[in-house]
């Protein structure tokens, strides 16, 4: 779309004067580029995901507006890494991508990540893991390894074993090969809590399952649990 039509669109959201989100619409720069995606974002699209910015965030009722502007995935990706804070990114996710929103933009598998990214390290990590599966099971997206490790992470340190357990139990249905020291990580928190017949029972369905290959120090962290199990009680 040319400039002064891409320009005039936008003149149309009439944002309050003042407001803070008023300087996405004028701080374009060719150079000033969110950090790189999956695709790389052209000028006009840099435009787009400013304007879907503010007015997914100000004046949602201008949503609709966009419709002719068919905004890409990537123009909709970037847009997300505009919002102030983890609530406003959620929100404008849900804005624009959201079956029952006015734009219903298919989410890429670029922002699935980076909103499920930003949720676990805002400390939401029930909304990380709703999105986790809507991306899975809806989108048809799977993770690869190094974001299931760190999915599962992150849910192992904020206290949610059961789902970090769950989540490393899929790694072989989403293709994944995690390495051991992650299962290992986990087992040793789960013991650690004090649910050592817990760890034992993963540790056995895992091997069976042949989710991961243990090594000698997956045997240490049972072995060690079982016996400090077994002299408290």
């Amino acid at each position: 779309m040319p400039p002064h039509l891409l320009l005039h669109s936008l003149l149309q959201l009439r944002v309050p004067p003042r407001h803070p989100l008023l300087r996405l619409l004028h701080s374009y720069n060719p150079i000033d580029r969110p950090p790189p995606l999956d695709q790389p974002l052209h000028d006009a699209e840099l435009w787009i995901a400013k304007a879907l910015a503010t007015a997914a965030l100000l004046l949602p009722h201008y949503l609709p507006a966009f419709r002719r502007l068919a905004p890409s995935q990537v123009a909709a990706a970037a847009a997300l890494r505009h919002a102030p804070c983890a609530s406003s990114t959620l929100h404008l996710f849900s804005a624009l991508h959201s079956p029952h929103s006015q734009l219903a933009i298919p989410p890429s598998a670029h922002s699935y990540r980076y909103v499920i990214s930003l949720m676990c390290q805002s400390g939401r990590h029930t909304d990380a893991l709703q999105l986790f599966d809507q991306m899975t099971d809806q989108s048809g997206y799977f993770p690869n390894a190094r974001f299931l490790s760190f999915l599962s992470g992150s849910c192992a340190t904020a206290g949610l074993l059961d789902a970090a357990a769950a989540l490393l139990s899929k790694a072989s249905q989403f293709g994944c090969s995690i390495e051991a020291y992650a299962y290992n990580k986990l087992l040793g928190l789960f013991i650690g809590r004090g649910r050592v017949q817990d760890a034992v029972v993963l540790f056995e369905g895992w091997i069976q399952g042949r989710v991961y290959s243990p090594d000698v120090w997956s045997f240490n962290v049972v072995i060690k649990g079982v016996c400090k199990g077994k002299g408290g009680e």
